[in-house]
């Protein structure tokens, strides 16, 4: 669907509750992406948090750039500096937990 229905009108450009969307949603995926590249038993390295925080933050950037191209979508660097806030926050949250 190239213009689904939004609850709020889409010519903005910096919005509360969207930006707190893509944190949700990019905070569950660095999270998770976390707990699926650990291997083993033991504490979370490093290098897995570093891992799943770059992972989720491309897959954002590359979502806005399809964005861009789809009518009726606004691609937005808001969104981007979101989604790789969320993506730390959850990953840093899986390395909390462990």
């Amino acid at each position: 669907m190239s213009n689904p229905p939004q609850p709020i009108p889409p010519h903005y450009d910096l919005n509360l509750v969207t930006l707190v969307e893509h944190v949700i949603e990019f905070m569950l995926l660095g999270f998770l992406l976390s707990m699926a590249l650990k291997q083993g038993v033991g504490r979370i390295s490093n290098k897995v948090i570093l891992a799943a925080v770059l992972i989720s933050s491309c897959y954002g950037v590359t979502d806005e750039i399809h964005q861009f191209f789809v009518p009726g979508r606004i691609a937005s660097i808001y969104d981007v500096i979101a989604d790789i806030i969320g993506s730390c926050i959850g990953a840093a949250l899986r390395a909390r937990i462990d």
